[in-house]
């Protein structure tokens, strides 16, 4: 009976808690073409469980439905394809991430954050002069993620190849490091049927040390990091893809570097 009753319950909400969205993240569309939003709260091999009020909680069984939407994930279930991803991976995503009223079913505590790895290459662009050499670049970053906001380190060394700085002429730079510390937060997140390709801005203080052909003593100057990065990302751990735009305002040098990188998120 309780069964037929979280059924009718199912097919009977009403269609305000369309109003409810911001705190309603996931959307169930049914098999009758209704919409759902929704917390989930459990996946299982016949049904799901979700709260669509915070004194309100019920199941569905996946042959109701026609597709569910997690949240930042994206499409994790259709009726044509069933699962698009395993039951583990989707329940560790869900006890993980952040909870509001609605969200009670999930064991309190838990938290959303998790790291990201990030090992890139890419070509820095000088903005102050011109430089008949081609330089090369390539980076380190660690950044902590929770609830949107992001902080991160960053290591980036943009340098011209040893077998052309031999050849420089007096004075020009052959190589620069930076290492940054910087806080930022995701700007838009757009999901797919696999990953969501995530935007994210940040920005901070640095610490820029320039080596030139000469021997010279080196230079050392606090720059101005502006860093934004697009990702698309999976439910961690994952190891993903994405590119970066890493800009460094400084009275000797001002650079942007553009580059490729791979993110190991966990």
């Amino acid at each position: 009976m309780s069964d037929l009753l979280n059924r009718i319950l199912f097919l009977l909400l009403p269609l305000s808690i369309f109003a409810q969205s911001s705190e309603l993240p996931d959307t169930l569309f049914t098999k009758n073409e209704k919409i759902y939003p929704c917390v989930i709260t459990e996946v299982h091999d016949h049904y799901l469980k979700f709260n669509i009020s915070p004194k309100q909680s019920t199941h569905a069984a996946w042959n109701d439905l026609l597709k569910v939407v997690i949240d930042t994930v994206g499409t994790i279930y259709t009726a044509e394809s069933g699962l698009t991803i395993n039951l583990d991976t989707i329940n560790n995503y869900l006890n993980k991430r952040p909870h509001n009223e609605y969200s009670h079913g999930n064991e309190p505590g838990s938290s959303s954050a998790y790291r990201t790895l990030g090992i890139g290459i890419g070509a820095p662009i000088f903005l102050d002069r011109k430089s008949d050499l081609y330089y090369f670049s390539y980076r380190l970053a660690l950044s902590f993620n929770d609830d949107n906001q992001i902080l991160s380190a960053s290591f980036n060394h943009n340098f011209v190849p040893p077998i052309v700085a031999g050849e420089t002429d007096s004075g020009t730079l052959i190589s620069n490091a930076d290492i940054n510390l910087l806080y930022g937060r995701i700007l838009s997140i757009r999901k797919t049927n696999q990953y969501s390709r995530i935007l994210a801005l940040s920005i901070g203080i640095g610490l820029i040390q320039e080596t030139r052909s000469v021997a010279e003593s080196s230079k050392s100057i606090i720059g101005l990091p502006i860093e934004l990065i697009w990702q698309n990302q999976k439910i961690p751990p994952a190891l993903n893809t994405g590119v970066y735009a890493h800009l460094n305002l400084n009275k000797l040098d001002t650079y942007i570097t553009l580059g490729f990188s791979f993110f190991l998120t966990y």
